[in-house]
């Protein structure tokens, strides 16, 4: 049974395989259909669409897949089956497959393959179940269980293979192009193909390597037929015109390409294949900081710059590049003469130190494996050299004093000073090498700029007449790099005039001061005509009109500018006199009769003047009649008071004038005779072999001087004419010829070399200009002797006729007061009022006379004597109007005017008086001047005089009874108050003048001696009006016992003088004090404005300083 069985399987397996076989068979026809109809498909596709390279990818891979499938399915699968490869189907599913061929034996089949299963697995009927299974065996032997698979019946299935193989071969055979074209596409699906048409497209740029951030032009030409309008690149961002440079040429940029991509090119619907750009990475520079370390003297911040490379700099700086760059290996700082490899922290960065002291331009340059970079950065670095300080000053002559000089200046600098300095030397005509000097002045040294102040007075420098001083400054900075440097001003050079410049300059002036005086003069007189005539022309009129107003301006105007000319003429004087007292060595006495005359001076124009042209002004708009009449009278008197004034001081400044000239002149003939005496002695010591070029050359100089003198002389007499008195000059002429021939004959001596001849004839002329000099000299004195007795006779008979008047209007005064205007006698007062007027106008004219010779008598004589003429006028005016009240005001006006010019007058005489023993106590012309008197020795002897006036007074009042005395005795108790009064005005005066010596030397006033000097005033006027009660004795009293106070404190103020040291003292040429705490205090103020802020730089700390110089 078993053998049997196995055959039956053995013919069920061989039908399996033939089973597979026929599936080998049949899905060989179906692959091979299906895929040429899926080639023919996408072949035909290719053709007609001319797809690009991703949908031929596409159909490529899916041809290929839908291929793999249907052989893997139709045939491998079988195929491995076949060789019982996987699972294959089983014996009953052959068996089914067999029925259903061969109907009559499924059944059999079947069963006989589950009765063989049964006897596996069942023990009982096992024979039995065998002898079934044996006899369906039986009968199945004969059956061909291979015939139920006919190969053939595959036939059928080549209907679907061989349309599309007969169409693929008729296009193989008519067309091959339409198959073998698109499968050569598709084929090399990653190709791309250009699709035939009338033009292609031909890539003119060789290298499609491009440069990163660059700019890459891609140009293609048109070849063919046709040639299209537009042409179109296709990106990745799409699809851009290309621009037309030719008929068939068209390009396109790629604007800072950054990485790598394709494109290509299409027109008219062709399509060219894709190219693609390579992008190089190109080495660039991110970003990088400069840090800047500056010198240290600069004083300006480190600081730190971003992305900055253009830098300007102070010469020293330091420099450190920090570089931050992408794709670079290598960075390089290139300089003109040098290149410098930057090195590398890490990747990416680099660092770069250098200092510079010139400018330079410098490029930072990227380098890579790939490429350089070609567009280096290139940056300039300018180096600002500390330049020079500057230095400007403006130099100020002091308007008072001459010999101040002030210096205003400004110093710059680009960083800061480091020292300022004031340089001088005093170079002598005939001295030795000049030496200089150096002082260092204080500043600011952490201001770029900055004013300075300074101060010299050349007093301190004992300069004389033809010396010069040259100075300048100079200013160092604080360079810290080069060394300090320095700037200096021009050399300035004052120089003193020479004493023939300075007497040529003081003639001049003198002239010009009189000049202006007369023009004064007679201004004033044509003024006082328009007054006068506009006096008239009111007394006519009820109102004042547009013309009188006009007149009054013109007046006015005229005043002022008489007023201008004094001013200016007293401001010329003052400074000659400053001039004279720098250069020349002047007679004490001369000096103060010039100090004497320019208070004089000063004194033409009061307050009380100013005060007046003020208010005529104001009543220029009112145009009020009485008014203006009345300011017309006060000013028409202030004129006459002026004028006077004006005239007086013309003739005292000739008379000054020709005193110094005859002074100068003695002084000059002394200096002459000095040197004529020293080149007598260097003549007789020569030798006569020798040439006598040089003794004759300065006995020709001295020639020229003495020729000079004798100008000078007659120049005196010229002068002496020009006054109103002229003084008594002796004849010189004589003497002047004698030595201008003995020094001629000295000088012709020289020539022939008859040197001892010449030096005996030197001598004489040398005793001869000192006799001449004595001569002039005594002449001097004897005419100041003469006028001085003279003008005190003058004085004293004024004096008398004085009191003799106050005495004469007293009586008129009281006979006056009790007389009636119907009394016949009123007339008579009438007639002696005018006499009186007449007698005093007198007085008025040899006062006026005499004041032009002395200066003691002080200018406000002028004005009381106006004073009184003025009260005499009004006086006789009111008594001829019978108004005798304002009669009696201005009589009892004039009899004070009268008393108050007779006590000046005295203390006028008193002063000559002194000036008279001073004269007679001198021994020779040179006035020696005595010491002054110590202050407790003063005021011990103004205490004894004190003593003396207060017994006096005290015996006056005890034998005073009113009431008993007759006119004879009450004109000497007149005379004996008068005379009193003066006592103690001229205590007063003394008074005054040690309050003054005090305050000169102590710089305060002892208050004792100042209410001493208000007490004595009081006790004046009791005794001028005769009011010497109880009071004024107790008053006395007081005087004398502060007296006596003032002389302890000023007898131990002495004493402690005495104890005291004095050192030496080094005058510093410097500032005053007052105007250096004035700078001080300004400085530190603009100081604190000029605070800047630490982080302003340079341009505008600059501009801020210039700001606050121009506020300066």
């Amino acid at each position: 049974m078993n053998d049997s069985y196995n055959l039956l399987i053995e013919k069920l397996d061989s039908f399996i395989r033939k089973y597979y076989k026929n599936l080998i068979i049949k899905g060989l026809i179906y692959s091979i259909a299906t895929l040429l109809i899926f080639y023919l498909a996408i072949t035909l596709l290719e053709y007609f669409a001319w797809t690009n390279t991703r949908i031929r990818t596409f159909l490529f891979y899916s041809y290929l897949i839908i291929s793999i499938f249907i052989l893997i399915k139709l045939i491998f699968l079988p195929l491995f089956k076949l060789f019982r490869i996987g699972k294959i189907i089983s014996h009953w599913q052959a068996a089914d497959i067999i029925g259903k061929y061969f109907s009559d034996v499924q059944d059999k089949l079947l069963n006989t393959l589950q009765l063989k299963e049964l006897s596996n697995t069942s023990t009982e009927n096992i024979d039995l179940i065998r002898a079934s299974i044996d006899q369906r065996i039986f009968k199945l032997r004969p059956v061909p269980f291979n015939s139920a698979i006919d190969f053939k019946k595959n036939k059928k299935y080549l209907k679907f293979a061989i349309p599309p193989l007969a169409i693929l071969l008729g296009f193989l055979l008519a067309a091959p192009g339409v198959i073998t074209e698109p499968t050569n596409r598709i084929i090399k699906h990653n190709e791309y193909f250009e699709k035939e048409a009338p033009f292609h497209f031909v890539l003119l740029t060789d290298n499609l390597i491009a440069i990163q951030q660059e700019d890459f032009e891609v140009e293609v030409s048109i070849e063919g037929d046709n040639v299209p309008l537009n042409v179109f690149i296709n990106t990745e961002f799409g699809s851009l015109r290309m621009r037309k440079k030719s008929i068939a040429t068209f390009n396109y940029v790629f604007k800072n390409i950054q990485k790598s991509q394709q494109f290509a090119f299409e027109a008219d619907g062709v399509k060219s294949k894709a190219y693609a750009i390579q992008v190089l990475p190109k080495p660039i520079v991110l970003n990088f900081n400069t840090e800047i370390d500056y010198p240290a003297y600069t004083g300006r911040k480190d600081e730190t710059l971003n992305n900055t490379g253009d830098l300007i700099i102070p010469e020293g700086t330091c420099v450190t590049w920090n570089i931050f760059t992408r794709d670079t290996d290598k960075v390089t700082i290139a300089f003109k003469d040098s290149s410098q490899t930057v090195h590398s922290e890490k990747a990416n960065q680099f660092t770069h130190k250098q200092c510079f002291r010139n400018s330079k331009t410098y490029s930072i340059n990227t380098l890579n494996n790939h490429m350089k970079n070609p567009d280096s950065l290139v940056f300039s670095i300018n180096v600002i050299p500390d330049i020079y300080p500057t230095i400007t000053v403006e130099e100020l002559m002091d308007s008072i004093f001459d010999e101040r000089i002030y210096f205003r200046g400004l110093i710059k600098d680009d960083y800061g000073f480091k020292k300022l300095t004031f340089n001088w030397e005093h170079i002598e005509p005939f001295g030795d090498e000049p030496e200089q000097f150096t002082e260092i002045l204080p500043l600011n040294e952490n201001t770029n700029q900055q004013r300075f102040f300074h101060f010299i007075n050349l007093y301190d420098l004992d300069l004389q007449p033809g010396d010069e001083l040259s100075y300048y400054f100079e200013i160092w900075d604080n360079d810290g790099v080069n060394g300090s440097k320095s700037s200096r001003t021009q050399k300035m050079i004052y120089k003193t005039p020479t004493l023939d410049e300075l007497t040529e300059k003081v003639e001049n002036t003198n002239q010009q001061v009189k000049d202006d005086m007369e023009r004064a003069i007679k201004d004033l007189n044509l003024l006082q005509k328009d007054i006068d005539e506009m006096s008239r022309q009111m007394l006519e009129k009820n109102a004042l009109n547009w013309q009188d107003r006009q007149k009054l301006e013109n007046m006015l105007n005229m005043h002022l500018s008489i007023q201008k000319r004094i001013e200016n003429l007293q401001q010329i004087n003052e400074e000659k006199l400053r001039e004279e007292s720098r250069f020349k060595e002047m007679d004490e006495e001369l000096l103060q009769k010039q100090e004497e005359l320019r208070k004089m001076m000063e004194e033409l124009l009061t307050d009380e003047m100013k005060q007046m042209i003020e208010e005529i002004q104001k009543l220029l708009d009112e145009l009020d009649k009485d008014k203006v009449n009345q300011m017309l009278e006060e000013m028409k008197m202030t004129n006459k008071d002026l004028e006077d004034q004006l005239d007086r001081s013309l003739e005292l400044f000739k008379q000054l004038e020709f005193e110094q000239k005859l002074q100068e002149t003695i002084e000059k003939l002394k200096n002459l005779s000095e040197k004529q005496d020293k080149l007598a002695e260097e003549t007789k010591e020569s030798d006569n072999s020798t040439s006598n070029e040089d003794l004759k050359q300065k006995q020709e100089e001295l020639n020229k001087d003495f020729d000079k003198i004798r100008k000078d002389i007659e120049d005196l007499r010229q002068k002496n004419a020009e006054l109103e008195n002229p003084n008594q000059m002796s004849d010189t002429s004589e003497q002047e010829q004698e030595i201008e021939d003995t020094m001629r004959e000295s000088s012709e001596q020289l020539n022939k070399n008859q040197n001892k001849n010449a030096s005996q004839k030197q001598k004489d002329a040398s005793q001869q200009m000192e006799e001449l000099s004595d001569s002039l000299q005594e002449m001097m004195d004897n005419m100041m002797m003469d006028q001085m007795g003279e003008d005190l006779d003058a004085l004293r008979q004024i004096l008398d006729n004085l009191i003799t008047l106050s005495f004469d209007q007293e009586d008129l005064l009281l006979s006056y007061s009790n007389v009636n205007f119907n009394d016949p006698k009123y007339i008579e007062l009438i007639k002696d009022q005018f006499d009186i007027k007449e007698n005093m106008i007198m007085v008025a004219d040899s006062l006026k006379a005499l004041s032009k010779r002395q200066m003691a008598i002080q200018s406000f004589v002028t004005k009381e004597l106006n004073a009184i003429d003025r009260n005499f006028e009004h006086s006789i005016q009111s008594m001829n109007d019978r108004q005798s009240r304002r009669a009696q005001e201005n009589q009892q006006l004039a009899m004070t005017s009268i008393n108050n010019l007779a006590l000046l007058l005295f203390e006028a005489f008193e002063q000559m008086q002194q000036q008279m023993m001073s004269m007679q106590s001198s021994s020779s012309s040179t006035c020696s001047s005595s010491g002054k008197q110590g202050g407790s020795q003063q005021m011990k002897s103004m205490q004894q005089l004190q003593q003396q006036l207060n017994e006096q007074l005290q015996q006056l009042r005890e034998g005073q009874k009113p009431g008993q005395l007759d006119s004879k005795q009450g004109q000497q108790m007149s005379e004996q108050l008068a005379r009193m009064a003066a006592q103690q005005a001229a205590i007063r005066k003394q008074m005054e003048e040690f309050r003054d010596q005090l305050r000169e030397e102590t710089g305060k006033t002892d208050g004792n001696v100042s209410k001493i000097i208000e007490d004595m005033e009081k006790t004046e006027k009791d005794i001028v009006n005769r009011q010497i009660t109880q009071q004024t004795i107790e008053r006395q009293k007081d005087i004398l016992t502060r007296m006596l106070k003032s002389e302890k404190a000023e007898m131990q103020r002495e004493e402690e003088e005495k104890r005291e040291s004095r050192e030496a003292r080094n005058y510093k040429l410097s500032n005053p004090e007052e105007i250096l705490e004035y700078f001080k205090k300004k400085n530190h103020e603009v100081e604190l404005l000029k605070t800047l802020p630490p982080n302003l730089t340079p341009f505008y700390r600059n501009k801020v300083s210039e700001y606050f110089i121009r506020f300066e």
